[in-house]
């Protein structure tokens, strides 16, 4: 995270900002990324088969297993461009990891950015698979906690929420392990994200409180990988309403001797309401935070479920192309 610019950095396929990199000479531009994330994201474009050294426009590519292994062909010559992308892909993802990345959105179904569900032909031509892009592999290898989401994806409100979401997440962590990480800090930033984590996977967020607690007493390079792996876990899925219900519940309690029973029937109304798909998250979340400012407590306050990220990006108040 860099703090002269409080915005993310997010990588981003080059096509989706409207470059016209495509194979055909035109691009893929996003609407949303361009119209609404551009105004708290800062942009990292990338072109895989542009910046490997393809032409502009250039014959059609496709993933083709030949030989036991996978190969970037074109699709109607047949000539190879494997080797010169996997020599890009150790390049630019060297550079990608010193940038200080905190997501990356990816072309679906791109022989180079898509992710899982680009098809892999056999070589008289018959589908036989979907894997990642080349370049997608390569990106996720190098850095595997990187939140990574391909732009169709996007159109879904729970997958991009949750894609803000872990970018958040993944600016914090960065920014702890950048500041001279202790062991009382690492207790600290567990505290700080504990309902959040509950709301994803309350097993995972008890583990990750007996981690930053160092029963085990490792070493802190250790501590903070083994931390570090399982809360990039924990946070991988959407969160269920559920669990964001029981959260909200856990919350509320703090305000038991505070408010009246009109406002706790009104917030368990709104809860509830969410919970069984009536309203959204922002509905009884706002409520929740309204009730807090007026009779805080400072652990509840210090809670990154409360925001999770900045509350102009809340998505339901937005632009959505």
């Amino acid at each position: 995270m860099n703090h002269d610019d409080p915005k993310p950095l997010i990588g981003i396929s080059m096509c989706l900002l409207g470059n016209n990199v495509r194979h055909d000479g035109g691009n893929c531009a996003n609407s949303f990324a361009n119209k609404s994330l551009s105004a708290f994201f800062k942009w990292y474009p990338v072109c895989p088969e542009v910046g490997s050294g393809m032409s502009t426009p250039r014959p059609a590519l496709r993933l083709v297993e030949k030989g036991g292994s996978i190969r970037l062909l074109e699709s109607k010559s047949g000539v190879d461009h494997t080797q010169q992308m996997l020599d890009y892909n150790a390049t630019v993802v060297h550079k990608l990891s010193k940038v200080g990345l905190q997501g990356f959105i990816l072309k679906s179904k791109s022989p180079s950015c898509g992710m899982k569900r680009v098809t892999v032909y056999g070589e008289a031509g018959n589908k036989l698979f979907m894997r990642n892009g080349l370049f997608a592999e390569a990106l996720q290898k190098a850095l595997p906690y990187l939140p990574v989401e391909e732009d169709g994806r996007l159109n879904d409100v729970p997958l991009r929420e949750h894609f803000i979401e872990r970018v958040y997440a993944f600016g914090r962590w960065q920014a702890f392990r950048a500041e001279a990480p202790s062991r009382k800090g690492l207790v600290a930033f567990q505290q700080r994200h504990k309902m959040q984590l509950h709301a994803h996977n309350p097993v995972l967020a008890t583990k990750l409180g007996r981690i930053a607690g160092n029963h085990d007493r490792l070493p802190l390079g250790q501590l903070l990988d083994r931390y570090e792996k399982t809360f990039f876990t924990c946070l991988a899925k959407p969160a269920q309403k559920g669990r964001h219900a029981n959260v909200m519940h856990h919350l509320m309690g703090f305000l038991k001797n505070d408010i009246d029973a009109g406002d706790k029937q009104e917030l368990l109304e709104q809860i509830e309401a969410y919970r069984l798909h009536h309203t959204p998250l922002s509905v009884p979340l706002t409520l929740l935070n309204h009730h807090l400012r007026h009779h805080p407590h400072p652990w509840v306050r210090s809670q990154t479920y409360l925001q999770p990220y900045p509350g102009a990006l809340r998505l339901g108040q937005i632009l959505v192309g």
